[in-house]
């Protein structure tokens, strides 16, 4: 197909817009909004990966930079893993941590937060002389409320919800509430805020940790990572004092679940601290506390620790010579950059001791060239600046030697790649073509590049660059494209125009590596025994004809303990491997010692006698109680690499069989119970169809042979043990349906009574009143066979135990029901004088001085109870308890009044305590009082008067 030339002009237009609208998407992407006449508050500077930024007047939210400054109104937030800190023009510092979000006031000139979302750490750092330090105070706003943080305090802040909590690490703090009202926050106390209802509550910690401190991020550029130690004091308070042990928790989460350590410190009396422990920790994030052994925990502590080394330093190498010609080179320096590092110094001497360095220059990036360096022996190091606090002293910095030479001669450039002898692959070179480089001269202005047979003839060239690097297309040299041997030379030309003499001839070599080298068996993840390692193949597949070798590690990264083999032809045999996880890969060499050709590495895993399990239930030290029709079900913990188990059971001897006759028993062959190729880790075996005696249980792991693996078997565990048949309760007595006196109850109490062939550990006697649970408050002792209870009052109950052998119920099936009847009351008594309806008229009261009561007794009476009454009234004219005999005198007639007139007894029983055993019937009579009414006297006819 031909393109014409307005499909060429369409197409470069097309291409043309794509790059541009790229272009102006990633601009748009990582635009960076500054707002011209507004007042800056400070600068955000990224932890850990980025943040992003809304302003108060829009709803876009854009990704910042770097360093990028803040406003009022802004609100801010970050990411998952993601962490900054805000540092403000007054001096104030903010730490914010992964989803977190904060909005910055714009009604006050003070740095006035508002935490909207997640945790962050508020403090003070200086980090400008220059700085206005006249706001010492800043602001975090928590619904209604304000909170002050003085300047030299640190407080955290964690909002999940309407919930903030508010603790003060350092220094003071002050919640100003909407009414004005100042509640002081000191060093060490927490306060937790709702913001809806505005309640907040205040706790103050006992104990105070010191190092690391809230948010500390830690660095160790040691090869070998060393322990980090953690700090604490107590508060001067009477429960801190009285405390002895302090368990110091670490780990990678605030719950103190994942990677957790429980460091115990014991306390010295009357000694506060600072108490001091240490453990080794890798790189990541961490939280701890200290809390005593009571509950009373410290405030919650952040830390970050990152494992970083010095600077490797590579250009230029130890003892270069850099040679000139008539002016002093300009020396490239050049080390690989490192993640915590902000800066370097490079520092240069003549002495190797750096006392005082003649040269030293503060740089951000990894590279500097320094012009004019005079001839000499010259010493360089890099001192790299880093934000993060180290946790060991500082370590000495490497350095370099190099020197500087005047030559007159121009000396041939020193060849760097490819190497001689080297190999390449002709595919790469046919689209990328051959690149080519060597040693820079300081002196140069251009280079020939020459490709030759081996003799040295220029066949292609030469190719002329102006730098100490040439790439030769496919194009300029078909030679690059054909397999076989040929070489290459490079010359300089300095400014003047004179020629260097050429280098050396490198000889090189082009293959076709187009499926050169793949490995075949065994694949990945395969699994073998131990005892089949020297028996199994490692085989490949190869067209080139070098030398293959195979290395083996026990890490991806061939790190540990690392050995390689050459191959002989395409396979390797009878090697011996320790069990665990091996890679293998297959490699060929270039002439200068780097990987030409390298295969995927593999794995493949050398496994020992698959392990014995261990039986986790039941527990076969003791006898296996069985209750009857019921299955026993036996758990053990999961062998790795097993695919299945077999599990028997084999009969050993009757239950009465003594122990030292069981050592010379044999197992019977065939088990009672078998199952060959059961998948999980628990089986039930049907007791119930099973003798009592002793027994022997064996599980075996096995693995399958499959295209993955060999046929593993594992190590088999046995347990011997005694199996016994569970017995329920009897209950005995009370039986069904018995009717029991209430009188008895009281006396002589009630014996709830059962028989148990099999000894319980728990029992709980259970008893219901018409239907209710009823509480006695007896309790058992083992071995006992009953309880005895007193006081039951009248009602139908019904009672059963609760009852429990290693856990296995073996109460009753059926509870038994009985009758407490009430007790019966004592006979009336039958009463004498006054006789029933008595009547006493004028003629019987006359001479009467006293009326008296009496009854015959009754049977079975301790005492009665006396009352007279008056008519219908219930006010009792005479009222007497606690008689013993039978009879009360009426001494003062005058408290009785004409009409009827009532009097009853009441016998009673009770026992020496005083309590009433047996009431009784009242008996009642009446009798009545006739008396004339009272009217005047008529004096006028009569001179005889009549009066008492």
């Amino acid at each position: 197909m031909k393109f014409s030339k307005s499909d060429l002009l369409f197409t470069s237009i097309i291409v043309l817009l794509s790059t541009l609208f790229s272009i102006l998407f990633v601009r748009e992407l990582n635009a960076t909004i500054f707002r011209s006449g507004e007042k800056q508050l400070g600068t955000v500077i990224f932890k850990k990966k980025t943040a992003t930024r809304k302003g108060g007047q829009t709803l876009r939210w854009e990704r910042l930079k770097n360093e990028s400054p803040v406003f009022r109104g802004d609100t801010l937030r970050t990411a998952s893993g993601s962490e900054a800190q805000v540092f403000f023009l007054d001096g104030t510092s903010l730490d914010m941590y992964e989803n977190s979000m904060l909005r910055l006031d714009s009604s006050s000139d003070l740095p006035e937060l508002e935490i909207l979302e997640g945790s962050l750490s508020l403090g003070s750092v200086a980090i400008d002389s220059q700085a206005d330090t006249s706001r010492s105070i800043a602001r975090v706003r928590i619904g209604d409320s304000v909170v002050e943080v003085d300047p030299a305090a640190t407080v955290s802040f964690l909002r999940t919800g309407d919930q903030v909590t508010v603790d003060v690490t350092s220094g003071e703090a002050r919640l100003v509430s909407d009414s004005g009202e100042e509640t002081l926050i000191g060093e060490n106390t927490e306060v937790v805020m709702n913001t809806q209802t505005g309640e907040a509550s205040q706790t103050i910690r006992e104990i105070t940790p010191i190092y690391p401190a809230q948010g500390a991020r830690l660095l160790d550029q040691r090869a070998q990572a060393g322990p980090i130690t953690f700090r604490f004091t107590l508060a001067n308070a009477p429960d801190a004092r009285s405390q002895r042990r302090v368990i110091v928790d670490i780990a990678r989460d605030s719950a103190f679940t994942y990677e957790a350590q429980e460091i115990p410190v014991t306390l010295e009396e009357g000694f506060a601290g600072p108490y001091e422990v240490r453990a080794p920790l890798s790189s990541g994030l961490w939280y701890w506390r200290a809390r005593f052994e009571s509950g009373a925990t410290s405030s919650l502590r952040r830390l970050t620790i990152e494992q970083e080394g010095l600077p490797t330093l590579t250009h230029p190498a130890q003892d270069t010579v850099c040679s000139f010609k008539a002016h002093p080179p300009a020396v490239r320096f050049s080390w690989d950059s490192r993640r915590t590092v902000h800066s370097y110094i490079l520092e240069i001497d003549n002495d190797p001791d750096f006392s005082s360095p003649l040269r030293s220059v503060r740089t951000e990036r990894n590279s500097i060239s320094l012009p004019a360096l005079e001839e000499g022996i010259w010493h360089w190091r890099v001192r790299p600046q880093v934000n993060r606090e180290l946790i060991h002293a500082p370590l000495s910095y490497p350095s370099r030697t190099f020197s500087v030479v005047k030559s007159r001669q121009m000396i041939a450039p020193t060849q760097l790649i490819p190497a001689h002898g080297a190999l390449y692959q002709i595919g790469s070179a046919r689209v990328s073509g051959l690149s080519f480089s060597w040693q820079p001269q300081d002196e140069a202005v251009s280079y020939d590049l020459a490709l030759t047979d081996t003799s040295g003839e220029i066949l292609f060239g030469p190719f002329s660059s102006r730098t100490s690097y040439r790439l030769v297309r496919p194009d300029e040299a078909t030679i690059i494209q054909n397999a076989g041997t040929y070489g290459w030379k490079v010359r300089w030309q300095d400014a003047e125009g004179s020629l260097s003499p050429w280098s050396s001839v490198r000889p090189i070599t082009a293959v076709d590596a187009r499926d050169a080298l793949s490995l075949s068996f065994p694949p990945d993840e395969y699994r073998v025994a131990d005892s089949l390692t020297e028996n199994m193949r490692l085989s490949w597949k190869t067209t080139v004809t070098q030398t293959v070798f195979v290395q083996f590690a026990r890490d991806a990264n061939f790190t540990e303990e690392r050995r390689e083999v050459p191959g002989l032809g395409d396979s390797i045999l009878g090697l011996r491997f320790d069990t665990g996880r091996w890679y293998w890969r297959a490699r060929t060499f270039n002439a200068d010692g780097s990987v030409f050709l390298e295969t995927v590495p593999r794995s493949f895993i050398v496994s020992p006698p698959l392990a014995q399990t261990r039986l986790l239930s039941p527990d076969l030290s003791r006898e296996v109680l069985m209750r009857t029709a019921e299955d026993v079900s036996f758990s053990w913990a999961e062998v790795p690499g097993a695919d299945g188990y077999r599990v028997a059971l084999y009969y050993r001897a009757p239950i009465t069989q003594d122990e030292e006759a069981l050592l010379t028993d044999e197992i019977e062959a065939d088990p009672v119970f078998e199952q060959t190729n059961h998948a999980s880790t628990s089986i039930s075996v049907p007791f119930s169809r099973l003798a009592e005696g002793h027994y022997r249980l064996s599980i075996q792991a096995f693995g399958l042979a499959g295209s993955l693996s060999t046929r593993l078997v594992g190590l088999r565990h046995e347990r011997d043990f005694m199996a016994r048949k569970l017995h329920r309760v009897e209950l005995v007595s009370p039986s069904s349906g018995q009717r029991l006196s209430e009188l008895g109850m009281r006396t002589d109490g009630i014996a709830f009574v059962w028989r148990n062939r099999t000894s319980p550990d728990t029992l709980e006697l259970v008893l219901t009143k018409n239907g209710k649970p009823f509480s006695h408050g007896a309790v058992w002792k083992k071995g006992e066979r009953r309880l005895t209870l007193t006081g039951l009052s009248e009602g139908r109950y019904t009672w059963t135990v609760r009852a429990k052998r290693e856990g296995l119920d073996i109460a009753p099936v059926t509870p038994v029901s009985f009758m407490v009847t009430p007790v019966p009351p004592l006979p009336a008594a039958t009463l004498v004088t006054p006789a029933k309806d008595a009547v006493f008229g004028p003629a019987e009261l006359r001479g009467m001085k006293s009326l008296e009561f009496t009854w015959l007794p009754v049977s079975g009476a301790t005492e009665y109870q006396f009352r007279l009454y008056q008519g219908l009234s219930k006010k009792p004219l005479l009222e007497r308890s606690e008689l013993t005999g039978t009879s009360v005198v009426l001494d003062d007639l005058t408290v009785l009044d004409r009409g009827n007139l009532f009097w009853e007894v009441r016998a009673l029983r009770k026992n020496s305590g005083g309590k009433t055993e047996r009431d009784g019937l009242v008996a009642r009579q009446r009798f009545t009082i006739d008396l004339p009414k009272l009217t005047a006297p008529d004096a006028a006819g009569r001179k005889e008067y009549y009066g008492n």
